[in-house]
């Protein structure tokens, strides 16, 4: 074995040499970071905000031959089982208009909704004495049989461009397109044709509900309109804490993948979109079902709102607006007011409480 020999002065060169080494290391500048984009910002340890506080307490888990009033609130509560939660006579807003939203549509390219699906609602609202307008929302291109179309609000050259613009087949909407993007032609639909002098209800089936959620959550910022006068939002079974199902769209359509429990935009919407307000106020309604195969009934409650109802003998995923009949349905319902979860064993089915619920000035 060879053995190489350094002489004391070259070892004490070296040993100079890495010590500057280190010390120019130690002092030299950081990096510049790179700006963190505002949606990546939101997904940082950001503490969730005070509103969930105000979420009301899980619905209880009852067997199917549960008492007619939860034994944890009798008195009190039967005689608001016998009251229901809203007083009778008491609608007041007949001639408002009434948007109804649909949700995803599955399948490939620019797969569509029927809005004649919304018929069963419609006719019945009628008969239930609504008078105003009542306005089926096309956003999809191919959707049909709808009464207006969004997708060329704002009246502006690159609105296609603009809000997180994605998924466009030949330039027009697909289930590709951005959850963020239809909230912001659906926002500026309803500021061009209803403007600030005119209320407006929604009835927003499934991911309708998440639509018009974000949308009134941006009003006020800027490319918004300056604010939405929407008094009141009911949502169908829309998964307002994300769908089970979407963790199974890897190779879906790209709403799909938004509406997974733990995707990016549903995060930013638990941090940032708890309760938003139209001008001057929206109550929320919120109806979802034990028996809804695509919507848990925790997630179809999962955003603060003035109120709560959920069905607990056999309402799915399609039924919300087709549901009609005799008044029979079992619901717990929840009035912020009331503060506890109630049962009613004679409840109106799904297009009656909606109908009430965008109707009634209060519970």
């Amino acid at each position: 074995m060879q053995i190489i020999r350094t002489s004391a002065p070259a070892v004490a060169a070296l040993a100079v040499a890495a010590a500057l080494l280190l010390l120019s290391i130690a002092v030299s500048p950081a990096p510049a970071q790179t700006p963190v984009a505002p949606v990546e910002q939101a997904l940082e340890d950001v503490p969730a905000p005070d509103e969930e506080s105000l979420l009301p307490p899980e619905a209880p888990n009852v067997e199917p031959d549960y008492p007619d009033v939860p034994s944890t609130s009798k008195g009190v509560a039967a005689a608001w089982h016998a009251a229901k939660p809203w007083p009778d006579g008491d609608i007041v807003l007949r001639t408002t208009p009434v948007l109804f939203v649909h949700g995803l549509s599955f399948g490939l390219g620019r797969a569509g909704k029927d809005c004649n699906d919304w018929d069963t609602m419609t006719e019945r609202y009628r008969s239930y004495g609504h008078d105003g307008p009542l306005v089926t929302i096309k956003y999809y291109d191919s959707d049909r049989n709808c009464s207006h179309a969004i997708s060329h609000h704002p009246d502006i050259a690159d609105r296609h461009l603009r809000w997180y613009a994605s998924g466009h087949k030949d330039g027009h909407h697909t289930n590709d397109t951005d959850i963020r993007h239809l909230a912001y032609h659906l926002a500026w639909y309803i500021n061009d044709h209803w403007g600030s002098q005119t209320n407006v209800e929604v009835v927003a089936h499934s991911m309708g509900g998440l639509i018009m959620r974000y949308a009134l959550s941006q009003t006020g910022k800027p490319g918004w309109p300056a604010l939405l006068m929407v008094t009141h939002v009911t949502t169908l079974g829309t998964p307002h804490r994300g769908s089970g199902d979407a963790n199974y769209c890897q190779f879906g359509s790209y709403q799909c993948k938004q509406m997974k429990p733990t995707s990016e935009f549903m995060h930013w919407m638990k941090l940032n979109v708890q309760n938003p307000q139209g001008y001057p106020s929206t109550d929320w309604t919120l109806i979802a079902s034990d028996d809804d195969e695509r919507v848990a009934d925790w997630s179809g409650t999962g955003m603060v709102a003035e109120h709560y109802a959920v069905y607990t003998d056999g309402v799915r995923h399609g039924m919300y607006y087709q549901d009609v009949g005799a008044q029979d349905r079992s619901v717990f319902w929840y009035d912020r007011s009331r503060g506890n979860w109630f049962q009613w064993n004679s409840a109106p089915r799904g297009v009656l409480w909606s109908s009430r619920a965008v109707s009634t000035s209060g519970w």
